[in-house]
């Protein structure tokens, strides 16, 4: 067995299972299937077999993009709102906050599920979205069902929730191309409405 993509098989949840094994009789999709249910950072593992006895391994791995306060810690997030980890303490680090309007109880997830509420998956696509044009989030507040504040250093992005995020981004994206090509920093841009409203 060989394994790319993470450090060593021992790493793995469940990898032992499938150790030894002929591969006549094993499943490759039954492997993935297995190994992503057992691993939260785990987002895809493809499987060769190559006969006569190996089993070449590829795992790409999530990272987390942000941490979510909880009504008793916080949850560690990746980008398509899975739970990667799970602390108590208040974290150190420096990846994005999110602050819910409503506590999230902090019990009632495991780590590996998916946070699929739609307000946080939004969030969590504008801070890859900002992530991309090098542009550090510090704090996201979710103020209600339709309203996303970005806290960006001393600055502010609004983001609709009930509004085509693609459609924001793209937007977002020009008017920040269009304010460094004029040498202008923005205070606030608000994309809640059908004309941004932008504050210098």
């Amino acid at each position: 067995m060989t394994i790319q993509g993470i450090g060593k098989s021992s790493e793995i949840k469940g990898i032992d299972l499938f150790k030894n094994k002929n591969l006549f009789f094993i499943s490759t999709e039954k492997i993935s299937d297995t190994l992503i249910k057992q691993n939260a950072n785990v987002s895809n593992i493809r499987i060769t077999k190559k006969f006569p006895d190996t089993l070449e391994i590829v795992v790409d791995t999530f990272s987390p993009i942000a941490k979510m306060e909880t009504n008793a810690g916080y949850l560690y997030l990746a980008e398509n709102g899975r739970i990667l980890n799970k602390i108590k303490q208040k974290p150190t680090d420096s990846y994005p906050l999110i602050h819910y309007y409503q506590k999230i109880i902090h019990d009632r997830f495991s780590t590996g599920e998916l946070l699929n509420y739609t307000d946080i998956l939004t969030a969590l696509f504008f801070i890859k979205a900002l992530n991309d044009l090098n542009i550090k989030t510090d704090s996201i507040d979710i103020l209600g069902a339709d309203m996303i504040l970005l806290n960006i250093s001393e600055r502010q992005i609004l983001i609709a929730n009930n509004k085509d995020k693609e459609y924001q981004r793209l937007v977002l994206f020009e008017l920040i191309r269009q304010f460094k090509i004029e040498g202008k920093e923005f205070r606030k841009i608000d994309l809640r409405f059908d004309k941004p409203i932008v504050t210098f």
